[in-house]
């Protein structure tokens, strides 16, 4: 519908933004076979959050594996000391093995970091940003329960596995995880606001730099 509606306004430069994303998601299609044998890849790392298991607790590194015929999104489960894991502003030459949970997702049990150099990511940034604020809810508000569930709301990221759970249960949790759609609340809400001083040139700029 969005396609008919496009030719109907003929935006032209729309419609070639949009068939560029259609190759380049045919261009991503995941190859249909993978080395099972231990391998040697580089991998680049895209977010990191914690990672709470039933036995202990860790984190998760996510990004892209990228080998000599295969380039694929993966997550690394890491369970060492805080002060002893890879940041994760920096690419890495990891040698381990590569499983395939489902159809798209892949988890690489890595025996070997070695760092290559930064790389243009927010990965680490955006890691300590979240725990540097997580202990300041936890050092100003009384309620422990109270800290845990204003940093999952505004960070995205649910540590705790009970707050999970209940909110699971009542089928609340994606309230927990910042979407499009509370991005679309946001700048809705700021638009509205912008508009009554602004030209609308200036709101959208400063809309874009905000998002």
């Amino acid at each position: 519908l969005w396609c008919v509606y496009l030719f109907w306004c003929r935006s032209w430069i729309q419609i070639a933004v949009l068939c560029l994303s259609f190759a380049y998601g045919m261009a991503s299609i995941l190859p249909k076979t993978f080395p099972k044998e231990e391998i040697s890849a580089i991998f680049s790392p895209v977010s990191l959050q914690t990672h709470q298991s039933p036995f202990q607790k860790g984190l998760i590194y996510k990004g892209t594996l990228s080998g000599s015929s295969f380039s694929v999104p993966c997550s690394i489960y890491y369970r060492g000391t805080e002060s002893e894991r890879p940041l994760a502003n920096q690419n890495y030459l990891v040698q381990g093995s590569l499983q395939q949970r489902d159809e798209n997702h892949f988890c690489f049990k890595p025996k070997k970091w070695e760092a290559l150099g930064h790389s243009w990511n927010l990965a680490e940034l955006r890691y300590q940003t979240k725990q540097q604020f997580r202990k300041l809810l936890a050092k100003h508000l009384p309620s422990p329960r109270v800290a845990i569930f204003l940093s999952s709301l505004t960070t995205g990221d649910v540590e705790d596995r009970m707050l999970r759970y209940e909110f699971g249960r009542l089928g609340l949790q994606h309230i927990l995880a910042i979407s499009g759609f509370h991005f679309g609340i946001l700048i809705a809400f700021c638009s509205f606001c912008l508009q009554l001083f602004l030209s609308r040139t200036w709101k959208i700029w400063i809309l874009f730099v905000a998002v």
